[in-house]
């Protein structure tokens, strides 16, 4: 289309409209008032809760004789009740092993992991295991990681600090919702 015959193109016309209400959306938004105690209200009616999350380390390898194998040596070379030298162990099996490029030059460190963005095979490893434990998962497409568990953080209520950003989220798309509802009303 020629930009004269834009202007009476319905298609176009109609994205400029998405367009403009999209924006009004972002501006009411960023701009909306909400006050601490609505805040608290919302935070006393529901029951928000953090997901557990674990600190983990992976060594990332292609097939499962693989994994029992290193698995079997660590735990050979590093008995449970040594955390400290386990750890060092299971760095150095990550340096000379480990298919994951983002973590191993880290030592195999992911970090703290949010079970909600987990698979559901390795949520179901995880929830039964401890601190210092080292658990194996198949992961679609990439091999078969083995996970050194160095933390976990188990599922809690949210207290009031770690839920306030959700909650006026929450608050400000209800506001959002009233006052849409308010334009639409003949």
């Amino acid at each position: 289309l020629l930009s004269g015959d834009m202007k009476d193109d319905t298609d176009f016309k109609v994205a400029s409209e998405i367009i403009v209400v999209d924006i009004w959306i972002q501006k009411f938004l960023k701009n909306v008032q909400i006050d601490e105690q609505t805040i608290k209200s919302l935070y006393d009616k529901n029951k928000i809760n953090v997901a557990a999350s674990y600190k983990l380390r992976n060594i990332l390898v292609d097939n499962e004789v693989v994994a029992d194998k290193l698995i079997a040596s660590i735990k050979s070379k590093a008995q449970f009740k040594y955390p400290k030298k386990r750890l060092k162990v299971f760095e150095s099996y990550v340096k000379k092993e480990s298919k994951d490029l983002a973590t191993r030059n880290k030592g195999g460190d992911s970090g703290w992991i949010n079970v909600l963005g987990l698979p559901d095979n390795m949520k179901k490893a995880l929830k039964s295991t401890k601190v210092n434990y080292i658990r194996k998962v198949k992961i679609k497409d990439l091999g078969w990681q083995i996970l050194l568990i160095e933390g976990i953080k188990p599922e809690h209520k949210a207290s009031f600090k770690e839920a306030r950003e959700q909650l006026l989220f929450e608050a400000k798309k209800m506001r959002l919702q009233e006052e849409v509802n308010s334009i639409l009303q003949p």
